[in-house]
């Protein structure tokens, strides 16, 4: 009987370790949101950590000019004044993002720029 219930103490206090510590084979949790307001365009973003360098890769292609530092390998939470002076707000670290753009502080071209930039990390974190 001792040996048996030994058996099962190993037993759980294995199974009660790997839940805690082994890899998770299935989805992060996985959240993308755009929002739009006369105001505002906001991209509200969860993803799986993995993923992060894709992320950096589409804010630099859509954010940084020639001569600025890269998104990559990076944690911000600050608001940005880019050499084009667009205005936005960015918090960004492995698996979130957002991002604020104030559609009166900024041009019509830019807030298409970044709708585009929207759907290019969509498609990297989906």
């Amino acid at each position: 009987m001792k040996t048996y219930l030994l058996f099962v103490l190993v037993f759980c206090c294995g199974i009660s370790i790997h839940c805690k510590t082994g890899k998770r084979t299935g989805p992060a949790n996985i959240s993308f949101t755009v929002e739009e307001s006369e105001e505002r365009f906001c991209i509200f973003a969860g993803y799986d950590p993995a993923n992060t360098k894709k992320v950096e890769l589409v804010l630099d292609k859509y954010l940084k000019e020639s001569s600025d530092p890269s998104f990559v390998n990076t944690k911000l939470d600050a608001d940005m004044t880019l050499r084009n002076k667009t205005v936005f707000y960015i918090k960004h670290k492995s698996g979130e993002l957002k991002i604020k753009l104030d559609k009166d502080l900024n041009s019509v071209q830019t807030v298409q720029t970044f709708k585009k930039m929207a759907e290019e990390l969509k498609g990297s974190i989906l």
